[in-house]
């Protein structure tokens, strides 16, 4: 079979419906500005199937539902990707390529009769929220709302949903087994903080051994809350679900979305929460170090555009722009903001503020689930952290 697709001037194409478990050449065809077509080298390509995906991710979209055929498309099943904060054109399909809002959701016969099932026998009939339901739901009933608020020492409460403790801030961190490196380092950036009242939630997943450091923090410092959670070999929730647990666990009136191998300087909350004027606020531009070449640069995704023909509102900014999830603050009673801004791909609710002053270093170490696009090279006189 030959396929072309359209890209205009498009740097990235989807090529849609193709057959399962088929091996293909690919190749790109351009035109310079004097009309002369210029050819790329034929590229080996294959298309997955049922025996070589990944398993454990079934048919299920980034909120944990089943998706089936396409109203855009033949295509017959949606196909996710693995995804996270910063991948949001991971929410699309994989074997089609439209976005998984277009597949047809599947609530249904036994998946709701199972899910009610499992449902009244662990939610004891308890008079539960929305925001409580939902988590309950895409944990697969890992998360109790109401019991891990007391398993974790929370100081959060039921009736807190809608607003917090009035001017605390909460750094929320998710983080895995394999980050327990970063660790030391994060508290360090979150006891610096010069903002009074604060308090840093780490939810974990593990496979293996739970982070040493913080289980003892949080015995100690009543500042801190976490929770860990026992996962299967090979999977692991999204970075997503692990950030709206630690905003229901949050007991501050804004949250502040801290990575765990990143450095924030002492006056950071103070900077962002004084710039929360809408829905949320985020760093549009930042620097960054690079572990393996020991250098430094700088990151501004809207400045880049321009420099490629692209303005702001250019998808492919947008993207880049709002898709970071390490500088995010908000007001906790925006749950499920996160997952949602990802969803809308960061619409004019959330402002964002330019890093003058070096207050965050996004650090780029390998294991990152994204990298950042340098704009320049940086150069200090000094480390612009303390």
């Amino acid at each position: 079979m030959v396929k072309k697709v359209s890209m205009g001037r498009d740097k990235e194409g989807c090529i849609q419906n193709m057959p399962e478990g088929r091996n293909f050449l690919v190749r790109v065809l351009g035109k310079l500005n004097d009309g002369k077509a210029v050819y790329s080298p034929w590229k080996k390509a294959a298309t997955l199937s049922p025996d070589t995906r990944d398993k454990d991710l079934g048919n299920l979209d980034p909120m944990n539902m089943p998706r089936m055929n396409c109203n855009n498309c033949p295509c017959a099943c949606y196909v996710p990707f693995r995804w996270g904060l910063n991948s949001p054109g991971r929410l699309r399909c994989r074997r089609c390529g439209c976005h998984h809002t277009e597949h047809q959701m599947v609530e249904i016969g036994e998946i709701l009769k199972a899910r009610e099932t499992k449902a009244k026998g662990s939610m004891n009939r308890e008079d539960w929220d929305e925001r409580e339901c939902l988590l309950w739901f895409w944990s697969q009933g890992a998360v109790h709302p109401r019991n891990v608020l007391k398993e974790a020492n929370s100081r959060s409460k039921p009736g807190l949903a809608n607003g917090g403790v009035k001017g605390r801030v909460s750094i929320v961190t998710p983080t895995t087994e394999t980050r327990h490196k970063f660790h030391e380092q994060l508290f360090r950036c979150f006891e610096a903080q010069t903002w009074p009242d604060k308090e840093l939630v780490i939810v974990e997943t593990y496979w293996e051994s739970y982070s040493d450091f913080f289980s003892q923090k949080a015995q100690t410092d009543p500042r801190v809350v976490y929770v860990k959670y026992k996962q299967q070999a090979r999977s692991d929730w999204s970075i997503g679900l692990k950030r709206n647990v630690g905003t229901h666990l949050a007991s501050g009136e804004f949250i502040a979305s801290f990575d765990d191998d990143d450095l924030y300087a002492p006056s950071y909350l103070n900077t962002m929460v004084s710039a929360l004027e809408a829905l949320a606020v985020k760093l549009s531009n930042w620097y960054v170090y690079h572990m393996d070449s020991d250098a430094w640069s700088f990151c501004d995704p809207i400045a880049w555009g321009l420099t490629k023909g692209l303005d702001e509102t250019s998808d492919k900014v947008k993207s880049w722009a709002y898709g970071y999830g390490f500088s995010y603050v908000y007001r906790r009673q925006d749950f499920n903001f996160m997952m949602q801004l990802q969803i809308r791909r960061g619409e004019r609710s959330v402002h964002l503020v330019p890093d003058d002053f070096g207050m965050c270093l996004h650090v780029q170490h390998g294991g990152n689930t994204s990298n950042s696009i340098p704009l320049r090279e940086a150069c200090f006189l000094s480390s612009p952290f303390p």
